[in-house]
């Protein structure tokens, strides 16, 4: 499988399993992430791009010929109404930058979901 997917999040609870199964599928698999060397540790089959998503040139770098992009973002539980937050700030972010990028489909998995089904 030549289909290219970048994973934001991948170094998470979720995002983990969910990279691993990737890779096995065999889809080419990019890994954006704070931190390079903690990356490459876990997923030393994928290519590793550093980066942030509140820089959204890292994130434009990042997405250049990707096909998907899968995310599992988290909001730390300590976090203020005030402090920038990854659900509502990093997917605008993403979302606006994959429809000029050409991304093909957006996947997206959060825990702000169980909130909504209790």
């Amino acid at each position: 499988m030549n289909e290219k997917i970048l994973v934001i999040g991948a170094t998470g609870m979720l995002g983990k399993s969910i990279t691993e199964q990737l890779i096995k599928d065999k889809f080419n698999v990019s890994v954006f992430s704070t931190s390079k060397s903690r990356a490459s540790k876990l997923f030393p089959n994928a290519s590793i791009i550093e980066g942030n998503l509140k820089n959204a040139q890292s994130v434009r770098e990042a997405m250049k010929g990707q096909d998907y992009v899968y995310m599992n973002l988290c909001i730390p539980t300590e976090a203020k109404i005030t402090d920038r937050n990854p659900e509502r700030d990093g997917v605008k972010t993403v979302v606006e930058i994959a429809k000029k990028e050409g991304v093909k489909r957006i996947a997206y998995l959060s825990p702000k979901i169980a909130d909504l089904l209790r």
